[in-house]
């Protein structure tokens, strides 16, 4: 990794052990504290007749914070790190595709790029064309800019990018990823004709 990559992990690395400890804390963490508690008492017999009304909501309370802290330490915080430093999965997908429109007799075929987008947050998505084996666009006859959308935590969009009748290679670059700088995907394309 670049020194800007791992400036980046540890970037997204505090701002996910922040954020998950402090839900998690009140949530599957105090869950897990609570059973642990209970446990050691029930295991070792300890008696709580003696003890102060505030002390077993107290130790509770710091143990689920324990669990919180050392489950995102080295689990959860690295790995929503990683993440976001390749936040999408894409994959081109050609032929007839399913669409919300009827197909006609001579249906062309259609090229689209899927995105899931694998983070623990939304994400903003730009998509572009950057070049397609055999095309000359010096004169810019396809628009290099194809869609722009926000995809939520683990949902997946499929970008219409052309349709296309030769075989051609189509280089598509998007979504930008901070720490890699980009995801290029090439794909040959080869089709039967209508």
């Amino acid at each position: 990794m670049s020194g800007r990559s791992v400036k980046v992990f540890l970037r997204h690395w505090w701002r996910a052990f922040t954020k998950g400890v402090a839900g998690a804390a009140f949530g599957w963490a105090a869950a897990a504290a609570a059973v642990l508690v209970g446990l050691i008492l029930w295991l070792f017999n300890i008696k709580m007749e003696n003890a102060p009304p505030w002390a077993l909501p107290l130790v509770g309370a710091s143990l689920a914070l324990l669990i919180a802290i050392v489950a995102h330490l080295f689990v959860v915080a690295p790995y929503r790190a990683m993440r976001m430093l390749s936040p999408f999965s894409t994959k081109i997908e050609y032929g007839y595709l399913a669409s919300a429109y009827p197909r006609h007799q001579f249906e062309p075929q259609t090229v689209s790029i899927r995105i899931k987008n694998r983070t623990y947050l939304s994400r903003v998505c730009v998509v572009h064309v950057m070049s397609i084996d055999g095309v000359d666009n010096s004169n810019r006859a396809f628009p290099r800019f194809v869609s722009e959308a926000i995809i939520e935590s683990g949902e997946t969009e499929d970008v219409p990018i052309l349709r296309w009748h030769q075989n051609q290679n189509i280089t598509v670059c998007g979504p930008v990823a901070w720490g890699w700088g980009g995801n290029f995907v090439t794909a040959q394309l080869k089709y039967a004709s209508a």
